[in-house]
């Protein structure tokens, strides 16, 4: 609330940051980025494309179609695979167009 009130638009979200409560907590007056853990890109730490997808989706689905910017809860270290990196950022495009052709379907 603080970072609200002090007059910010976008507030970085870590990957330790709860979505929900962080989301009541700003409102609809200050937009918010990041919370994706960069593990899942990383096929070291488990990181497959299944993950990617689930996690793009969970992101979506967790923040709405409006007032978050998709981003990681930190930044890459490089080793991240490039592959996963690009299907992330094509699941992030190709699901929250599916989601708005489905919301503009049923309005």
């Amino acid at each position: 609330q603080a970072l609200r009130d002090a007059g910010y638009d976008v507030v970085t979200m870590d990957t330790a940051t709860p979505v929900q409560e962080t989301l009541e907590q700003l409102g609809d007056q200050v937009a918010v980025q990041g919370n994706l853990d960069p593990a899942v890109l990383r096929r070291k730490e488990g990181g497959s494309e299944e993950g990617v997808r689930a996690a793009a989706r969970g992101l979506v689905d967790s923040f709405g179609l409006q007032g978050h910017i998709a981003n990681l809860g930190e930044g890459l270290r490089g080793d991240e695979d490039p592959a996963l990196v690009s299907l992330l950022v094509d699941e992030i495009h190709s699901y929250s167009s599916e989601k708005i052709s489905s919301a503009v379907a049923t309005s």
